[in-house]
């Protein structure tokens, strides 16, 4: 189940305050605009090959589920090469979130059409390109090609990075060609590498499913659009109150305008109801959306909805 412990800020508790929430809350509220947003941002940097993730609120999903943290076995025979940087014979991966998308009918010609998003969330790190790398591997290997396979990169850059700020190891016999600054040809690589056993194929030689659909968004990214939704929503405006709180404490504070500052201590209104109470901030749980404020320093400033 998705949970997460008040006040610890890692990338399990943001992906368990955004995707918990998003699994109990009614597909519309939160799921719905996330998908939107995440097809707008593929539009505009699409993958490797031009693949686009389709989205279209005129034709909504049928079955719609997000599901914590998947356990996916590795196929026999990989076990080996996915234990050679990490534990031996590695027997499965596990992706942070998985959103699950099926249509009974898609498109003119109706046909079905089921659409799997894998999580993958960084906070301490830009991105683990061998983490990406495997779970492609598996995914591929484990789902009929009819499936409609992506892994979502969500972490603190505002582009798709490259692995801790600099190329990975490569592995022993790795192909001269491959790309010191391109994350899709690394994973590409590398993906085919522990599918197949081969050091040393060129890039023009890879077979097509090696290349992963990579989808990106960052944590702000994320703010945002649950400060936009906070504003349009009033049944449920006291959580993504709260969720937009947390996220800030993480340091994903969307963009908001200002209303005045309020000392420490003071219980002077900077608004009808925007009061700053002496020296607290609401919980998490119990965010009261009447009164918004952020702490910087021992300050409090109060934001407009």
């Amino acid at each position: 189940m998705f949970g997460f412990a008040k006040g610890r800020i890692d990338e399990d508790g943001l992906t368990s305050a955004v995707f918990g929430l998003m699994h109990y809350l009614a597909d519309a509220e939160l799921l719905y605009p996330f998908m939107e947003r995440l097809a707008r941002a593929n539009k505009a940097h699409p993958t490797r090959d031009g693949a686009l993730l389709i989205w279209s609120d005129e034709q909504l999903p049928d079955e719609v589920s997000v599901s914590p943290w998947p356990t996916l076995e590795v196929p026999d025979g990989m076990g080996v090469r996915f234990g050679e940087v990490s534990e031996r014979n590695k027997g499965s991966v596990t992706p942070d979130a998985l959103i699950s998308l099926y249509w009974h009918k898609w498109g003119i010609d109706g046909r079905e059409r089921r659409c799997l998003i894998y999580v993958e969330s960084e906070h301490s790190k830009a991105v683990e390109a061998e983490q990406l790398s495997q779970q492609w591997v598996v995914l591929r290997a484990l789902h009929p090609p009819a499936d409609e396979l992506w892994l979502l990169l969500l972490n603190k850059t505002p582009s798709l990075p490259w692995p801790e700020g600099g190329r990975p190891d490569l592995w022993p016999g790795a192909p001269k060609d491959l790309a010191g600054h391109d994350l899709w040809s690394w994973c590409a690589h590398r993906a085919h590498y522990l599918a197949t056993g081969d050091r040393e194929a060129e890039s023009k030689a890879l077979p097509t499913e090696a290349w992963p659909n990579l989808l990106h968004l960052s944590w702000q990214d994320c703010a945002d659009l649950v400060k936009g939704l906070e504003r349009r929503s009033w049944a449920y405006r006291g959580l993504f109150a709260g969720l937009a709180e947390y996220l800030a404490l993480a340091g994903y504070a969307p963009a908001v305008s200002w209303l005045g500052v309020v000392e420490r201590g003071s219980t002077e209104v900077v608004e009808d109801r925007y009061v700053a109470l002496a020296g607290e901030r609401p919980s998490l749980l119990d965010c009261d959306p009447n009164k918004l404020f952020t702490r910087v320093g021992d300050t409090y400033i109060g934001a407009s909805p």
